[in-house]
């Protein structure tokens, strides 16, 4: 996987100023970030209650990955946002190009679905820019996360783990998160960085010469 556009030090402040007010996202808010296309139920709804459950007014949860029209999903869960009165604390946003600068809009990314989750590249993407992360088990999204060191996970369809897990993310010391975030990025670099991936296809080549 090519990383190198996914570093934190080469995002300019504009460049995230810009998609915030795009985002329309408040300020001060603590951003919980679920970055996934909304065609296929993933768990959202376990998120949008973890939300609810979690009862903290300084955060704003972005379902980032519209596509324009909405899809049944989006409309489900716009009733789902409405129903559990989050209006304005959940809300679903388009799919942007600069994915880098929605990164570092975030406190947290979030990904859900656990067992039906297959490869997460959101989750790889995101600990690429030190951002703490939050996904549930059994899924190809908690293979990426080292637990209490990079991350947190949380049994799937749980909304008070979910709600815990993100919790503790988003209650971080920045000491705490300047740590996590450079083990995120080691984690990334030494399991899906370039050069690694080029080592794991020589030895495929190698075993399969016998």
């Amino acid at each position: 996987m090519n990383l190198d556009r996914f570093d934190p030090a080469i995002v300019r402040a504009d460049r995230v100023i810009k998609l915030a007010a795009q985002l329309r996202v408040p300020d001060g808010a603590h951003v919980v970030l679920y970055p996934s296309r909304l065609v296929e139920e993933r768990g959202e709804k376990t998120l949008i209650e973890a939300i609810r459950q979690l009862g903290r007014d300084d955060v704003f949860c972005l379902l980032l990955g519209s596509a324009g029209a909405p899809t049944p999903l989006e409309k489900d869960l716009e009733r789902a946002i409405e129903s559990a009165d989050l209006n304005g604390k959940v809300q679903i946003g388009p799919y942007v190009d600069d994915m880098p600068a929605a990164y570092m809009l975030a406190d947290v990314v979030v990904a859900t679905g656990g067992a039906r989750q297959g490869y997460s590249r959101a989750m790889i993407e995101a600990q690429a820019m030190g951002r703490p992360v939050v996904c549930e088990q059994g899924g190809g999204a908690a293979e990426t996360v080292i637990g209490g060191v990079t991350g947190w996970t949380a049994q799937e369809g749980d909304p008070p783990g979910l709600a815990a897990a993100i919790d503790a993310a988003l209650s971080l010391s920045i000491e705490r998160r300047a740590e996590l975030a450079r083990a995120a990025q080691e984690n990334v670099r030494a399991r899906y960085g370039l050069a690694e991936a080029n080592t794991r296809l020589l030895r495929f080549y190698e075993h399969m010469r016998g």
